[in-house]
């Protein structure tokens, strides 16, 4: 029960923009690979930000990226499950005490927009807004 609590808190705490940070460091990570045919280059960013409380305690880290950098098993689930989507952006919210992290897998149509909550191996919707 204490798990799911802190869960739902933090994914309200990240759509609200809302965090507990004190001196929280950001980092962006600028990888670059070469494509197979040596022509063109893939930049992806990476955005990773930890949040402490006040006693300098880390509760969680926050990484954000692309769908390109998103693991395969969670990228094929989301696709299998929500495939009139586009895969928008990701939050990865890492947890000290947990070995699974939290995707919110933001995804997106001429319709619709959702934010899908996926841990271990579960999905569900807990944002969604329609366009125009």
């Amino acid at each position: 029960m204490k798990k799911i609590s802190l869960t739902a808190i933090i994914a309200v705490m990240l759509l609200t923009g809302f965090t507990l940070q004190t001196k929280a460091q950001t980092a962006s990570i600028n990888i670059e690979s070469l494509s197979t045919t040596k022509e063109a280059k893939t930049t992806v960013a990476v955005t990773e930000t930890p949040v402490y409380n006040k006693t300098g305690q880390l509760l969680y880290t926050v990484k954000r990226y692309d769908e390109s950098s998103l693991p395969k098993e969670i990228s094929r689930l989301v696709r299998n499950t929500y495939y009139n989507f586009d895969i928008i952006g990701v939050e990865e919210v890492i947890l000290p005490s947990d070995t699974n992290s939290i995707y919110l897998v933001h995804i997106g149509n001429d319709k619709k927009l959702e934010t899908i909550r996926v841990h271990n191996g579960n999905s569900e919707v807990i944002n969604e807004y329609k366009k125009g």
